[in-house]
């Protein structure tokens, strides 16, 4: 096998088998659990991280270009993978003991910082490793530094904690929004790849402005702003469009440093570019609270102006150079290429409406991502009907069947995919377009590798008092108070405590506390038919190695609230237990 073959950068049909099987196992587990929520949101990023560390240690050797040792490599992709069932095994007493790690929890900890460090050295280089163990550092050392620098220090167990268990450090915001919504819009992306995006764009691009002055390289920065609506990524933008456009400006008299430069600038307009966008949006849009469209729409005009002034010099120095463009008949025709592959865009603008009519980007991706898959494996049955009527009544039918998701919800979808899988393996070519999809698959957790691997290191997300990171609204409850009237919560108001009958705050005790989970604006509530408390641990932060954090909803007690995301599992009238993690501001 060549070096080439083990490389993310090679064709999925050339990966190794067990390799190959592992990042389709990635991917199937996202889309089941943004679909279904079968897990807690700690257990996601945990799990997520276990595969991108199992995907980059089977990929990316220790040194050098030659292909890694596969025993070890599979000795430390496992043992990564290992940790996030630590963490699934052991969730219900993590949390009863959070902050107080035995002997198992630091050796779990501990090594999963490491692979995590060696995992980012292998993919992005010394540098970043070098620079976050120098906050690592600090952290632990830097009690004894002089002056400002100085501060009160902390313990190993109280970094290793940070860092390897609850919702921030290695599993904080980032590592959620890749494990969510970033992953979602990557398996879109490929999946209209496959299927034969790049071709329309290339097409259409080359039609409209080929054989103008600086005809190739105007291609190159149209084609890549049109890319960019569909990846996000710079760096799938220059290995889909670079691979024709480079070429192409080169053998028209343009220097490789230049055309390189074009491509290379133009792609990375893509994480600007409406509607997917780079991870930092998705990071932005959950880190100050406003939604997705929002941070969209704010980036659309600098996008434009973005590639309107790199399209811009383009032209100039192709005017100063006097680089013509191709021959007007050696271009094809736009308007023909969207003719003929219009429904891919289908997918796209639905995408596009469902986030600025305010839907969250899970929801939108989620349903994009099933709409793709149905449009590709809808679209390889029809073109073998040759009846025009017959192909209007099958998409109309598929449509009825599709419709069933607003009452059946998500599985309804799942459903109709199965049938026309079931229906692609049995007819000509169909199987072809199975490859397609199984394939897209695949490369949507080889984008995700890059992605993951840069945002793992996370930060929490402290909001004072007992915060929601699901658009829940809490209101304390207990014995002594009417239903429904807000009370201070263990941990906000140590003052209340003795009076509320929980002893001195001093104790090293645990405190149960119930919590009425409302969705809607703060101090109102619709929950009074359905189960509505649920039991969470504070501790005192008179153990101050021990810092305030709250429980997860478990099993019987869960809330029965209701959420955007949830109207994916059965419409606005049905009722999903939700599990989500509260924080305690001590």
């Amino acid at each position: 096998m060549s070096e080439q073959d083990q490389s993310l950068a090679a064709n999925p049909r050339d990966w190794p088998r067990a390799l190959f099987y592992v990042a389709l196992l990635f991917s199937v587990f996202q889309i089941i659990t943004a679909a279904f929520h079968p897990v807690s949101s700690q257990i996601l990023r945990a799990v997520h991280v276990g595969f991108l560390l199992l995907v980059v240690f089977l990929c990316f050797p220790a040194r050098g270009k030659e292909q890694p040792w596969q025993p070890l490599a599979w000795l430390l992709g496992l043992v990564g993978m290992g940790t996030a069932f630590y963490q699934w095994y052991f969730e219900a007493d993590l949390i009863q003991r959070s902050g107080d790690l035995t002997t198992g929890d630091m050796v779990v900890g501990l090594v999963l910082i490491v692979l995590v460090f060696e995992a980012a050295r292998r993919v992005m280089g010394i540098a970043l490793p070098l620079i976050c163990a120098l906050f690592l550092v600090y952290g632990l050392f830097g009690q004894y530094l002089p002056g400002d620098l100085m501060h009160r220090g902390y313990a190993i167990d109280q970094v290793v904690n940070q860092l390897a268990f609850g919702t921030e450090g290695l599993y904080g915001t980032p590592t959620y929004v890749s494990a969510t919504y970033i992953f979602l819009f990557i398996l879109f992306g490929a999946f209209l790849e496959q299927a034969g995006m790049i071709k329309l764009f290339t097409d259409f691009a080359m039609g409209l402005f080929g054989h103008k002055l600086g005809g190739p390289a105007k291609v190159s920065v149209v084609s890549s702003a049109l890319m960019g609506t569909i990846t996000g990524s710079g760096v799938a933008n220059v290995v889909t469009t670079g691979q024709f456009t480079i070429p192409l400006m080169k053998r028209f008299g343009y220097k490789s440093a230049f055309a390189g430069g074009v491509e290379a600038t133009s792609s990375m307009g893509s994480q600007i570019m409406p509607p997917i966008m780079g991870a930092v949006a998705f990071i932005m849009a959950e880190t100050i609270n406003v939604p997705f469209f929002e941070v969209a729409k704010a980036a659309l005009i600098p996008a434009l102006l973005y590639f309107g002034s790199v399209f811009w010099m383009v032209h100039l120095e192709a005017k100063r150079s006097n680089l013509r463009g191709l021959p007007k008949e050696e271009c094809p025709n736009p308007w023909a290429s969207v003719k003929q592959r219009w429904y891919l865009l289908i997918p796209l603008f639905v995408l596009i409406y469902l986030l600025f009519s305010g839907r969250t980007p899970l929801f939108s991706g989620m349903v994009g991502l099933a709409l793709t898959s149905i449009v590709i494996l809808g679209s390889a049955i029809v073109l073998r009907v040759s009846s025009t009527a017959m192909r209007f009544v099958f998409w109309i039918v598929l449509g009825v069947l599709c419709a069933g998701f607003f009452r059946l919800g998500i599985g309804m979808v799942f459903g109709v995919v199965a049938l026309l899988v079931a229906a692609c393996w049995f007819i000509k070519g169909g199987r072809d377009t199975l490859t397609i999809c199984l394939h897209a698959l695949v490369e949507g957790a080889r984008h995700a590798v890059p992605v993951g691997d840069r945002l793992c290191p996370g930060r929490g997300d402290y909001r004072g008092g007992v915060a929601d990171r699901r658009g829940f609204h809490l209101r304390g409850l207990h014995p002594r108070h009417r239903p429904g009237q807000s009370v201070p919560l263990a941990g906000t108001d140590h003052a209340h405590l003795p009076g509320a009958g929980h002893g001195h705050p001093d104790h090293s005790q645990l405190h149960h506390h119930q919590l009425d989970c409302c969705p809607g604006t703060p101090g109102s509530g619709r929950a009074a038919d359905r189960v509505a408390y649920v039991r969470v641990l504070f501790r005192h932060h008179g153990r101050p190695h021990a810092p305030g954090r709250a429980g997860l909803f478990r099993g019987r007690t869960d809330c029965q609230g209701e959420r955007a995301e949830d109207q994916l599992l059965g419409g606005a009238h049905r009722r999903g237990r939700v599990r989500c993690a509260l924080y305690g501001g001590v």
